[in-house]
């Protein structure tokens, strides 16, 4: 009232009530998460909108991940070309890629992969039986064409690579579409066609490198602890709420983009405890399930 007086010259009762947008109450903290959560959400969907724009997709097509592969090959317009007959070029694709890995033999395939006997008789099978492609046959297609695949999850903060260049460096770069349903007309991926998105170095730099689709990581003992935080950053605490880790609960507030909340969690996770989390987050991935 004082202070009121001394500003305005007169004499009116003041409420401590004028304070409470610049405090710290537990509404004013909340508001703060939600401006937090929505500035977020609009950098995603700004980033997903730029993916859509720039990017080429396969649509009412059954095997996404084979067509996606087909038009970063030949060519969209190429693709566009075969609309009325992608059944049975389809088929006769998938049998040169299959008759290629069969004539070249498991110590032949130039890949990161290590393809034994069997597993090169597993590839073949899932290339030619399959209504859709798995990842085992992007190990064919890669070795096929010659080029480096890789299939990066912008939500997940992964990607998985399959090489085949033979350091040529010619590259394939595929983004999971988020809002990918079964639905004939869905598109599956996103081709980003000449790296106008991300480069290969953003990209190494910004997600986790999955070694393989059937076991993205290693035994516990191949990490120091320091390299499962890092792993855990790029990862589980950019969807994930720390204190939820380690149940599985999905991200409800935006507390997880504060750097100091983040680090004082992390330190309080023991070796063992940040493992089994990641482990769980990547194994609950959609895209391990290919």
């Amino acid at each position: 009232m004082q202070l009121y007086h001394i500003f305005y010259n007169e004499c009116k009762p003041v409420s401590i009530d004028i304070l409470h947008s610049f405090s710290f109450s537990p509404e004013n903290i909340q508001k703060v998460k939600k401006e937090i959560v929505i500035e977020e959400t609009e950098i995603k969907n700004d980033f997903l909108q730029k993916i859509d724009n720039q990017c080429v997709k396969a649509t009412h097509v059954q095997d996404g991940l084979f067509w996606s592969i087909y038009i970063a090959v030949y060519g969209y317009h190429e693709y566009l070309r075969n609309k009325y007959n992608y059944g049975k070029l389809e088929v006769r694709e998938k049998q040169k890629i299959a008759d290629f890995v069969l004539t070249r033999g498991n110590n032949h395939l130039n890949t990161n992969y290590k393809v034994t006997r069997s597993f090169c008789g597993e590839i073949v099978a899932d290339l030619i039986s399959l209504p859709r492609m798995v990842f085992s046959g992007l190990i064919g297609m890669c070795a096929f064409y010659k080029k480096d695949i890789y299939i990066v999850d912008i939500i997940k903060h992964t990607y998985i690579s399959f090489l085949g260049s033979e350091g040529n460096g010619e590259t394939i770069i595929l983004y999971r579409n988020p809002l990918h349903t079964r639905k004939f007309s869905s598109n599956e991926y996103f081709i980003d066609i000449g790296l106008t998105i991300q480069s290969l170095e953003e990209i190494r730099e910004k997600y986790f490198a999955i070694e393989h689709y059937a076991k993205p990581l290693k035994g516990i003992s191949a990490y120091l602890k320091t390299d499962l935080e890092n792993i855990a950053e790029k990862t589980v605490f950019t969807s994930f709420n720390i204190e939820d880790m380690q149940t599985g609960k999905a991200l409800s507030g935006g507390v997880l983009n504060e750097k100091k909340c983040k680090e004082k969690k992390i330190e309080v996770l023991s070796k063992q405890e940040l493992y089994n989390s990641i482990l769980m987050y990547l194994s609950n991935d959609d895209s391990m399930k290919n």
